[in-house]
């Protein structure tokens, strides 16, 4: 994210240098848009306090009823509480708990498809959703909800950037032996969108055989966009194409599912480079560039290379991931940061022997520029996080919580002020997940610390990541919290005995500076003890990676 900065100081250093402790640095709001889902994570935040949030699971899928046959399908009649009900459209909660299972778990192109990701921008008293591109559906009233839309960014006029897959449409087929059948298929798997004025802008790749791919994962005030696109496909692709378009080669099936299994099966083999787009104030694209790798590949080379810019700054420099040929590794092609400037890829940590791999990402408008490289410690691989300069060409690592923990950041702000989220944990094995907590981290006065730390000593939630940060201090952030366990319907689930079932859950929240607020002091408080130190599920922490990487999914 790109601001105007407000002031020099942060929260955090304000608490430092404190000596009175009468209430907490900050103080927790949760968002309306998890009352759409059943876990949501924020993944960024705006100067007017807006913060995008993912939502995954949403409630209350639309069932498409034709698709289901019941007059055929008897093993689905079978595990139906009211079948007859379904196929008049009157859907019973268990009944669609038991339809999304079924729909969820198949992977047949005869099958409706549900999108698993929602995204929106809003705060504790209510939320928009981004729609990216869904569309109508001509089955029941709204959208055919069979997308998903990825939200990564958003400036401080409001516009945001994300990814989003096409919606599925329905392809009515009869083959050799005479049956009916109704295909559901999509255009595209992958493009970027530029959230503006209410309006979607697609983001095209200049590659664009079978739609090709695109992604968007940082924008500016001034609305340069970071992300990548395709700018090769595989040698057999055309060859695949042109099977699916001849009636002979591709069998006993449309041609539009033909060409969704090529696309499928070559999603991961185009070649995708970094890339900046300019947007103009009235939605168009004023210019795309793109970035060449950071080195030069073997002439004979079919080997697919990647580099994707996550975010930039209103000078229009793009920080993210480029692979390059690791001098310390004997040469070996590894995905380092990059800085994406004046036409070329620079990486980072090429002379740091001890890292491996790495990802730069997000950039101020200082020139600022954090990320992480990955290195062994006491035989483990960790990612520790870092700060370059630009104008300096100085690269540190901050201590974060202790020498063996891994910390990924995930935004930087006109101030100097890091988020991330580490691990807290200092034993691990057995395939254990090790527990992390938010950080929050000033680059100009060293101060790093637990963003638990600086939340009431009473409040519920165990602050898990830290995603964004804009200059007036607020957080976007993700927390565990118990809840009552819903289902996909939205209802609470209850026990035999008729008690709500708690759970942990995962919750976007966002954090808000307090006014003369100052670390408060715990050592009393028993609570505090158990929100940090136990009775979460640490397993469902790993579903995080799944929607809650700010910038960071291909």
């Amino acid at each position: 994210m790109t601001r105007t900065k407000l002031f020099a100081l942060s929260a955090l250093t304000l608490a430092l240098t404190s000596n009175t402790a009468q209430a907490a640095v900050y103080e927790i709001s949760e968002l309306a848009s998890n009352e759409q889902g059943v876990q949501s994570v924020s993944v960024a935040i705006g100067e007017q306090g807006g913060v995008v949030s993912q939502v995954q699971f949403p409630f209350n899928p639309p069932i498409d009823i034709e698709l289901l046959d019941l007059e055929n399908n008897e093993a689905l009649r079978e595990q139906l509480n009211d079948p007859d009900a379904v196929a008049q459209g009157n859907i019973s909660d268990e009944d669609l708990v038991i339809l999304y299972n079924v729909l969820s778990g198949s992977d047949s192109p005869l099958t409706q498809k549900l999108g698993e990701v929602q995204s929106y921008i809003g705060d504790a008293n209510g939320a928009t959703e981004v729609t990216g591109f869904d569309q109508a559906s001509t089955a029941f009233d709204g959208l055919t909800r069979s997308v998903n839309t990825l939200v990564y960014d958003i400036n401080a006029l409001g516009n945001a950037v994300g990814t989003g897959t096409a919606p599925y449409y329905k392809v009515n087929y009869t083959n050799d032996e005479g049956e009916q059948l109704t295909y559901l298929v999509r255009d595209f798997n992958q493009r970027g969108f530029v959230y503006l004025n209410d309006q979607v802008l697609p983001l095209l790749p200049p590659e664009d055989t079978l739609g090709g791919r695109s992604a968007a994962r940082g924008i500016a005030d001034n609305l340069w966009v970071a992300g990548s696109v395709s700018t090769e496909a595989p040698e057999t692709l055309a060859g695949q194409v042109s099977n699916c378009e001849d009636p002979e080669e591709r069998g006993d099936q449309p041609v539009e599912l033909c060409l969704q299994s090529v696309r499928n099966a070559n999603s991961s083999n185009f070649q995708m480079r970094a890339a900046l787009w300019k947007i103009s104030n009235d939605g168009q694209i004023e210019s795309l560039e793109t970035f060449p790798l950071a080195f030069e590949p073997d002439e004979d080379s079919t080997t697919t290379f990647n580099s994707q810019a996550n975010d930039v700054n209103s000078q229009g420099v793009g920080v993210g991931t480029a692979q390059n040929r690791v001098p310390h590794l004997n040469d070996r092609i590894r995905t380092m940061p990059a800085v994406f400037i004046d036409g070329q890829t620079n990486s980072l940590l090429l002379d740091k022997e001890d890292y491996t791999s790495g990802m730069a990402a997000g950039i101020n408008d200082n020139g600022l520029v954090t990320g992480y490289g990955v290195r062994f410690v006491n035989g483990f691989e960790r990612s520790k996080f870092f700060v370059y300069d630009i104008n300096s060409e100085t690269l540190t690592f901050p201590d974060d919580f202790f020498p063996g923990s891994s910390s990924l950041p995930r935004d930087i702000n006109n101030n100097n002020v890091i988020v991330g989220d580490g691990e807290v944990d200092t034993v691990t094995g057995n395939g254990a997940v090790r527990r992390r907590n938010g950080f929050i981290y000033d680059h100009d006065s060293g101060s790093f610390q637990n963003l638990n730390d600086l939340i009431a000593c009473d409040a519920p939630y165990t602050i898990v990541q830290a995603n964004g940060i804009n200059d007036n201090g607020e957080i976007a952030a993700t927390a565990v919290v118990e809840k009552p366990k819903r289902n996909i319907a939205g209802e609470i689930e209850q026990d035999e005995q008729g008690n709500d079932i708690i759970e942990s859950t995962v919750i976007a929240v966002k954090l808000n500076p307090v006014p003369g607020g100052d670390i408060e002091d715990c050592s009393d408080s028993e609570e505090k003890f158990e929100r940090q130190a136990g009775g979460l599920s640490w397993l469902l922490l790993g579903m995080l990676g799944l929607i809650g990487w700010r910038r960071y999914r291909g």
